[in-house]
């Protein structure tokens, strides 16, 4: 594991050239919801067929450990940068709904 400031949490930034530099590809743009620009960074597995999105984050925000856990699952990565992956907490559930039903 790779010690880093801020509680051992890495930029994007630090994420993506990590992630380059294991023979993944970025591809950076801009999308319009509703009239307002979102900037959109997709990192794709070094196969070009696996990607994951971010969107409206800058590369100097840092990276939660759940996030850093989905980010190496969708790539088929296992990055140096401390991580949690919900599923290996509690096998048996799923992560929680970002959006419950109320």
């Amino acid at each position: 594991m790779t010690a880093f400031p801020f509680g051992g949490h890495p930029t994007f930034g630090e994420y993506i050239a990590w992630a380059v530099r294991q023979g993944c590809s970025v591809k950076s743009g801009v999308m319009l919801v509703e009239g307002q620009p979102y900037s959109v960074t997709r990192i794709f597995d070094q196969a070009g067929k696996k990607w994951v999105a971010e969107v409206d984050t800058g590369r100097e925000d840092l990276f939660m450990p759940t996030t850093i856990a989905r980010f190496d699952r969708r790539l088929g990565l296992k990055s140096p940068f401390f991580s949690i992956d919900f599923r290996e907490l509690d096998p048996g559930r799923s992560a929680p709904s970002e959006h419950p039903v109320l």
